[in-house]
């Protein structure tokens, strides 16, 4: 259970249909009971959809910042209120992403109560690029991905988390 979890958080980069079959297999872990219904939805969900639907439901409950870990290096995050949680998911991208990638996921995850947060971790996105480069992903170590995520963990998620699991 928990690689099927990991596979929706940090996908390869084999493209949209196995990051939807990595989705549906994370409903199945969440006991969802019509992945493939989700799956449907996913794939076949037109453009005028997103917009009108989607996109507006998650600006509502969408809250953005940035935190640091290492001063002057701000970390771009968003967060995600669900409406009656029963639990909280932290989203860690793969590398050239960004939190924005799982637009639709986050929709089908907030509609099954669970909360969510996710980074831009340094280098993508919106978060500090050394040398201030927008264009240009920039990985200077490893560790600090870790490092900037456990620190989104323990001082944002955990104390808003409450009783929550993550």
């Amino acid at each position: 259970a928990i690689s099927d979890v990991t596979l929706l958080i940090n996908p390869s980069a084999d493209g949209r249909r196995e990051v939807l079959k990595n989705i549906v297999r994370a409903l199945r872990v969440f006991d969802i009971e019509h992945p493939n219904i989700a799956l449907l939805a996913l794939v076949e969900k037109p453009s005028f959809q997103m917009r009108d639907t989607v996109e507006p439901y998650l600006a509502a409950r969408r809250e953005t910042g940035y935190d640091e870990r290492v001063q002057g290096e701000p970390l771009y995050f968003e967060h995600y209120r669900a409406d009656s949680p029963r639990a909280v998911v932290v989203i860690s991208h793969g590398f050239t992403e960004s939190i924005r990638k799982f637009t639709e996921a986050i929709y089908y995850m907030l509609q099954a109560g669970y909360e969510i947060w996710g980074l831009d971790h340094r280098g993508h996105g919106l978060s500090y690029r050394p040398g201030g480069k927008e264009l240009v992903v920039h990985v200077g170590r490893f560790e600090d991905y870790v490092l900037d995520l456990r620190h989104l963990t323990e001082t944002l998620v955990r104390p808003a988390a409450g009783e929550l699991p993550i």
